[in-house]
């Protein structure tokens, strides 16, 4: 085991790896050419190429049109919703412009009142448009618990049904 210790870590990963695989992992890992086996990085591009979740781009591209942010829920839930998918539309898509891109599909899943008012800061980074829309967020949630802004909201999702 202290031999394991010395060594540089990426060689260390491949030598202890067998000892922890179990069931169809270890079948795999088996089943590898030994040239795939030599170095950690040939064993990750395997194994990525074998086990990573393939998202179309039509498909990613609708899992974010499709969210919309909920002022009464928590915000970086929803800031840690939008990443994810925005990882899997960047990874079908390998988009070129990807700042300019990711800061406009952030925009157009914030709430409409919301986004009227991240849009008049001009937000020039995604960072800076999340930052603005969380302060954004947290005083239109307040407002809407001192039931200043009802209206607002029912116009941005509609009347309530009946």
């Amino acid at each position: 085991m202290l031999t394991v210790l010395r060594m540089p870590s990426d060689e260390a990963k491949l030598q202890t790896l067998p000892l922890v695989l179990r069931g169809k992992a270890k079948v795999w890992f088996d089943g590898l050419e030994d040239v795939h086996k030599q170095n950690w990085l040939g064993f990750c591009e395997q194994f990525l190429q074998r086990y990573r979740k393939v998202v179309s781009p039509a498909e990613a591209d609708a899992k974010i049109k499709g969210l919309q942010q909920d002022v009464r829920a928590n915000f970086d839930a929803f800031v840690d919703k939008f990443e994810a998918f925005w990882r899997d539309l960047a990874a079908a898509t390998q988009a070129t412009n990807a700042g300019y891109l990711k800061l406009e599909r952030f925009l157009s899943c914030l709430h409409p009142y919301v986004r009227e008012r991240v849009d008049y800061e001009d937000p020039i980074t995604y960072d800076e448009a999340v930052r603005v829309a969380r302060a954004k967020s947290r005083k239109m949630k307040k407002k809407m618990e001192a039931g200043l802004l009802e209206s607002a909201v029912m116009v941005a999702s509609g009347p309530k049904p009946k």
